[in-house]
């Protein structure tokens, strides 16, 4: 059964997808992004030159320790507790003995949903990301490419209006890019999404689509 996505982002009408204010992200108790502010009011965004704190600063996952990140206007922790903003890290670390299926529906289960709502939205999400042939391999010793898909199907998993990329291509070959970066676009539809990356070549079909880049 299809799952419809969420309608719950309204930030294309009243306020930019990701916002900076003066934000302070520390790192073991180190500046990694220091007294940053930017605004970007698209919904297809790249930020170049972020670094990890940021991304996870605009996930959720971590807490400014001066100023400001919003997301969709919300705080971005509290965009993430109520389902507005899901990230995909990069290389995540991923329990071994799990299947990419068992992941992704895991994910879906913290995000809230109950049993049967997250196996619909995990299989969605694993069609989205074209990996039903390789659903029930186990995450061990799967490819760089399985592992990132995985991580954008948990994000996907989520129901999240926005979604948010870690360096979702780096380390593939220049072909291979390519190609994946095709799949995630197709996959995120048309979901608002931002990536972070450290660079990203022009050619690139993220740059491509993107409606807006912004350079920390």
């Amino acid at each position: 059964m299809a799952v419809p996505k969420c309608e719950r982002y309204v930030a294309a009408v009243s306020a930019p997808l990701l916002e900076l204010v003066r934000a302070r992200i520390d790192v073991d108790g180190v500046p990694a992004v220091d007294g940053i502010s930017l605004t970007a009011s698209e919904d297809r965004v790249v930020v170049l030159g972020g670094a990890k704190a940021l991304f996870e600063a605009a996930s959720g996952m971590r807490v400014p320790c001066h100023g400001e990140v919003r997301v969709a206007g919300l705080a971005a922790r509290t965009a993430a507790r109520n389902g507005v903003v899901a990230g995909a890290p990069c290389d995540p670390p991923f329990p071994p003995k799990w299947t990419v299926k068992e992941y992704v529906t895991w994910s879906a289960r913290i995000a809230g949903h109950g049993p049967r709502d997250a196996r619909a939205l995990a299989e969605q999400a694993i069609a989205e990301m074209k990996m039903f042939a390789i659903a029930g391999d186990r995450l061990a010793a799967a490819s760089t490419q399985t592992r990132r898909s995985t991580s954008i199907a948990a994000a996907l998993a989520t129901g999240a209006d926005v979604i948010l990329l870690e360096e979702p291509v780096s380390g593939l070959s220049d072909e291979g890019a390519r190609h994946f970066a095709r799949i995630v676009l197709r996959a995120l539809d048309k979901r608002p999404w931002v990536v972070f990356a450290a660079r990203l070549p022009l050619e690139s079909p993220f740059a491509m689509d993107a409606d807006e880049a912004v350079l920390v």
